[in-house]
């Protein structure tokens, strides 16, 4: 007998991962992110997370005009081997009606509201991110109710990361009229 061959990994594409999909393997509700060519299962969403996610999603829709558009966990699509589903995407409304996924040059601003997967979203999707060259990426630590704001991506991340706590304000590089009060995205706790 031959020496044993050694087992290898197989890595998707994102065109493979569009066509996974549509095959309806994927569970309906079920959060599956392409990264760097492997399927990982995202845990499931949290009330902290969807409260705080609502609350940044009519924050954005009230301060923005028509040419912006928000779309909120929607495949984006970051070739060769990344397609993510970030909680918030803003971009220029002439993306509507394309019949494609979107993509790096469609972001104005990535939002990533973070809890359970605060680790992955600070390391992997800010990584990804960056060599994507999306221009601005925030991430939203609802353990630490604070919002870390990156800038002037990189190869191995972001040259600017400002961080706004609970009493402080955060606004877009790209959208200067689009901006939060961290105070008002938290969820209260019971002692408040």
């Amino acid at each position: 007998m031959g020496a044993p061959s050694e087992l290898r990994r197989r890595m998707f594409t994102v065109d493979e991962y569009y066509r996974i999909a549509e095959t309806g393997i994927f569970a309906e509700d079920g959060r599956i992110d392409l990264v760097e060519g492997e399927l990982i299962e995202m845990p499931p969403i949290g009330p902290d997370h969807a409260h705080v996610h609502a609350l940044l999603d009519r924050s954005f829709q009230k301060q923005l005009d028509d040419s912006i558009v928000v779309y909120t966990q929607c495949s984006f699509a970051l070739p060769p081997r990344s397609s993510l589903l970030p909680d918030l995407l803003l971009c220029p409304d002439s993306v509507l009606g394309a019949r494609r996924p979107l993509g790096a040059g469609d972001a104005l601003l990535v939002v990533e509201v973070a809890d359970t997967a605060l680790r992955y979203d600070r390391r992997t999707k800010l990584g990804i991110y960056a060599r994507q060259g999306i221009p601005e990426y925030w991430t939203v630590d609802v353990g630490r109710q604070r919002v870390l704001v990156h800038r002037e991506p990189e190869a191995g991340g972001y040259r600017v990361t400002q961080v706004a706590g609970k009493a402080g304000r955060v606004s877009s590089q790209r959208l200067p009229n689009v901006g939060i009060d961290v105070s008002k995205i938290f969820p209260e706790s019971p002692s408040e």
